[in-house]
């Protein structure tokens, strides 16, 4: 038995498997970030990235589906 990431054993929301979910009032969400690394060689690429992934609805639609909350 182990815990691992929803979004590494779902897809489509579908969860192959047995599986328990624990209720997420037993323990606190853990937030990821994204950073852009200050010696990058193409800053405005790594930008555009994130602003992407902050405001393409099809780029959400797949953070969600994913099992992740999205956030600003």
């Amino acid at each position: 038995m182990a815990f691992v990431a929803l979004s590494q054993v779902s897809s489509d929301g579908v969860i192959a498997g047995s599986y328990w979910l624990p209720p997420q009032s037993m323990y606190a969400p853990l937030d990821q970030d994204a950073v852009i690394l200050t010696r990058t060689g193409r800053r405005a690429t790594a930008v555009g990235f994130l602003a992407w992934l902050r405001q393409d609805p099809q780029a959400i639609a797949t953070i969600r589906a994913a099992g992740y909350h999205v956030g600003q």
